[in-house]
């Protein structure tokens, strides 16, 4: 059988984005291999459309040395799928990258139209039909769905935060009080890395704010995802995992426009800034130089500009709520 190797090494988004190429490529014949590193591999790890693994250790192979590993192995298989910086190069360039001093209307202009899943499929090289999920086991789908009876009512998952400065929204605790005091029968699960623990502060005594910062791994989250009621979030990877799913979604949006990510996405309220002069900025941001932070709250302006009454307007619209 024909083989296609496929390489992605990111986050939980990045590998969303590339599983949704691999059942195209099933179709098309291909016994199919993922080269990535040991996190991609636990995002996609029971995806049905991956066949083999070859992995590697972030950082294995020296930057300088990635050309020589790449041309090595695309002359290994019948078809060589390279998706490495395929949107953080293209999509939302980095410091360094000429496009990211580009000035500001040319990148809303550029960039600004582009689907992420329609241009992976097309460096791939496989029909344009966004294929991406989280497959979860029997045993994860149990636990999930235990944890879900055991809260009882409605349940909002929250992801307090991503990979980026930018993807952080302030006005999270004016929220739970409303939802705490209009909403008895809503429970608010947060979840996010380790530092988000800071963000869950002052909720120590309330019993219908579950707190799992930093508790479970990505696949638990993930698996919980599937059973909740709403997932709010920024531009995240657990939120992408869900994209598809029916589940209400609200996504506060910072570097990225609608049409780049959340077009095809089901049932899901996007967010903008309201008058920030910078949103979308189609950059990756490691700081704040140049993303802009706003002085009163701390965090990216972008998302000091979606208001708590719109966060609240939309949840009560995801919950099926008079307003």
């Amino acid at each position: 059988m024909k083989t296609a190797v496929v390489v992605r090494y990111g986050g939980i988004g990045d590998m969303f984005q590339a599983s949704s190429v691999l059942p195209g490529l099933k179709a098309q014949g291909y016994r199919v291999v993922v080269n990535t590193i040991p996190e991609g591999q636990d995002v996609l790890r029971h995806d049905p459309h991956v066949d083999d693994w070859i992995i590697q250790e972030r950082g294995a192979v020296p930057q300088e040395q990635l050309g020589e590993f790449w041309k090595r192995m695309a002359e290994k298989c019948d078809r060589f799928i390279n998706l490495s910086e395929s949107v953080e190069g293209t999509l939302y360039p980095t410091p360094g990258r000429p496009a990211y001093y580009w000035p500001h209307d040319a990148r809303r202009l550029w960039l600004g139209s582009i689907d992420i899943i329609e241009i992976t499929h097309s460096i791939a090289g496989v029909p344009f039909k966004p294929s991406y999920r989280f497959y979860r086991t029997d045993d994860e789908a149990r636990w999930a769905k235990k944890r879900k009876r055991k809260l009882g009512g409605r349940v909002i998952l929250w992801v307090l935060s991503g990979s980026s400065v930018h993807k952080s929204w302030p006005y999270l605790d004016q929220i739970i009080a409303r939802i705490m005091l209009r909403l008895p029968d809503v429970k608010v699960v947060l979840t996010g890395e380790p530092d988000c623990v800071l963000l869950e502060q002052g909720w120590e005594r309330e019993p219908r704010v579950i707190r799992k910062s930093g508790k479970w791994t990505v696949r638990e989250t993930l698996s919980f995802a599937s059973e909740a009621d709403l997932i709010i979030g920024p531009e995240t990877g657990i939120l992408y995992g869900m994209g598809l799913r029916p589940i209400p979604k609200i996504v506060t949006l910072s570097h990225s426009s609608i049409k780049n990510l959340y077009a095809h996405w089901t049932n899901c309220q996007a967010l903008i800034p309201d008058g920030c002069p910078c949103y979308p900025c189609h950059q990756l941001h490691y700081g704040f130089d140049p993303c802009k932070q706003d002085e009163e709250t701390g965090v990216a302006l972008c998302q000091a500009l979606i208001s708590a009454e719109d966060m609240w307007q939309a949840i009560l619209r995801a919950l099926g709520e008079r307003r």
